[in-house]
C-alpha cells in the first residue's frame, strides 16, 4: 500500500533546455531501481541551475521535479529548501497542467507532502495529505482512499497528532475490511488479496500500539488474522515477508513513541482536523502537545492499560 504505481506517458510539449526528456527518461529508469543517490546527482546540478520561481509550468520539468523530490527524501544531505521549493513548482505547475484526478497531480502532491513531513514542516504536510485524500474519497477509489488515510496517520503520528490519526487508522482498517471481507477457510489465498490485507492491518497495529493504543491494535490484529492467517502455512514466503514489514513498521513508529509518550499514553489532544486546509499558519506558533495524565492515573486515554 506504501508504494504506488506511476505511468511516466511522455508529454508532447517542449521541455526547457536545462531538462529534457532523456534526463528524465534516464532519472525514471534510476528511480525504478530505488538508486535515490544517483537521481539526486543526475538531476540536482541541473535543477539548481534553474530558479524554481521563475520556471514555467512545463511537463517534462514536472516529472524530473517529481522524481527528485521523491529521491530527496531517501538521501540525507540535501539542501531541504531547494528541495522543498522545487516540490512547491512541481504542486503548483501540475495543478496548471493537468486535471484534477490527473496522477501526475497525485505524484506531485505526495511528493511535496512527503518531504514537508520529513523536514517537520507539518503544518504543510498534513493539509495536503488531507486535500489528496479528499481527491481520493470523491473519486469512489476505496483501495487508495485506504493508502491515503495511512500516509496522513503517519503524518500526524510525527506531528504529535494522536488523536487525529487514530481516527484515520481506524477509518482506514473500516474501508479496507468493508471492500475485502474475511475470506472462506479453505481458500488457501496466495496473492495480493492476502498480502495487502496483511499489510495494511500490519501498519495500522503497528501505529496503534505506538500511541498505547494497545486494545484497539489488538482488535485490528485478531481481525487481520480472522480475515487471512489461515491462508498461510508455516515457510510461505509470502507470510516471511509480512513479519518482515511488521518488524520495518514497529521501528518506523518506535521514534513517535520516543519522542511524543515514551512510557506514557499519548499526552497530544487536539481537536480534530487542528491543521484545517491551509499550509500558511505558522508551525512556530502552534502549541505541542496537551495536557499529560495525572501521575495517580491508571488508564489511558482509550481506556488501554498503562
Amino acid at each position: 500500500m506504501s508504494s504506488r504505481r506511476r505511468l511516466w506517458n511522455r508529454p508532447a510539449a517542449r521541455p526547457p533546455a536545462a531538462i529534457d526528456r532523456a534526463l528524465a527518461d534516464a532519472a525514471v529508469a534510476l528511480s525504478s531501481r530505488s538508486h535515490w543517490l544517483a537521481v539526486c546527482d543526475l538531476l540536482g546540478p541541473r535543477l539548481h541551475s534553474l530558479d524554481p520561481a521563475a520556471a514555467a509550468s512545463d511537463p517534462v520539468l514536472v516529472d524530473a521535479v517529481i522524481l527528485y523530490a521523491d529521491a530527496a527524501v531517501h538521501v540525507p544531505g540535501h539542501d531541504p529548501e531547494v528541495a522543498l521549493a522545487w516540490a512547491r513548482y512541481a504542486h503548483h505547475a501540475a495543478a496548471d497542467l493537468y486535471p484534477q484526478h490527473h496522477e501526475r497531480r497525485t505524484a506531485a502532491t505526495d511528493a511535496l507532502a512527503a518531504l514537508a513531513n520529513l523536514h517537520r514542516r507539518h503544518d504543510e504536510a498534513i493539509p495536503l495529505a488531507r486535500a489528496e485524500l479528499d481527491r481520493r474519497i470523491h473519486s469512489g477509489d476505496a483501495v487508495g482512499e485506504v493508502g491515503d488515510r495511512l500516509r496522513l496517520a503517519a503524518y500526524l503520528l510525527q506531528a504529535g497528532e494522536c488523536d487525529d490519526a487514530r481516527v484515520e487508522l481506524v477509518t482506514a482498517w473500516d474501508t479496507w475490511t468493508r471492500h475485502h471481507p474475511p475470506l472462506p477457510a479453505h481458500s488457501r489465498l496466495r496473492g495480493p488479496l492476502g498480502i495487502d490485507t496483511m499489510q495494511v492491518g500490519t501498519e495500522i497495529v503497528a501505529m496503534l500500539n505506538s500511541c498505547h493504543r494497545h486494545t484497539e491494535a489488538k482488535t485490528v490484529l485478531k481481525q487481520m488474522q480472522d480475515a487471512v492467517i489461515h491462508a498461510f502455512v508455516d515457510g510461505d514466503p509470502y507470510l516471511d515477508d509480512v513479519l518482515e514489514l511488521a518488524d520495518q513498521y514497529a521501528q518506523s513508529t518506535a521514534a513517535h513513541r520516543d519522542a511524543y509518550h515514551r512510557d506514557q499514553p499519548c499526552a497530544c489532544r487536539r481537536p480534530p482536523a487542528s491543521h484545517g486546509r491551509s499550509a500558511d499558519h505558522d508551525e512556530a506558533s502552534r502549541p505541542r502537545g496537551g495536557p499529560r495524565a495525572r501521575p495517580g492515573d491508571t488508564k489511558a486515554p482509550d481506556g488501554d492499560e498503562r
